[in-house]
């Protein structure tokens, strides 16, 4: 007789998308019932091993070998580079779905 092979299989539950809707007499929009909804994603990356290393092996393959041309240049005064930057925009794009940047033009000359 051969092996014998025994699965066990887990019902995992699935988030469930906010309704978004506009509400009379506000100038937004919530996200979600109770606006919580992004606090809500950021909490599955830090505590669910699953999301957080799906989202990891996401970044590492968009990033790969980072940019070559100023990628180790220290581009703002936190000393962060391009390549700490476009980790950062991956990590919030995969978690939240978008990113922003507050570009502050400088006359300096960094780079």
């Amino acid at each position: 007789m051969g092996n014998r092979y025994v699965f066990n299989a887990k019902n995992f539950e699935s988030i469930k998308i906010p309704k978004i809707e506009e509400k009379r007499g506000k100038n937004w929009i919530d996200f979600g019932s109770n606006n919580l909804y992004p606090q809500l994603l950021l909490e599955l990356y830090n505590n669910s091993a699953m999301h957080h290393t799906a989202i990891e092996a996401i970044t590492d393959g968009v990033i790969g070998k980072g940019i070559k041309t100023w990628g180790d240049t220290p581009v703002n005064k936190y000393d962060e580079t391009l390549n700490d930057i476009l980790e950062k925009i991956v990590i919030d794009y995969e978690i939240f779905g978008g990113y922003s940047l507050n570009v502050i033009w400088s006359r300096d000359e960094r780079i």
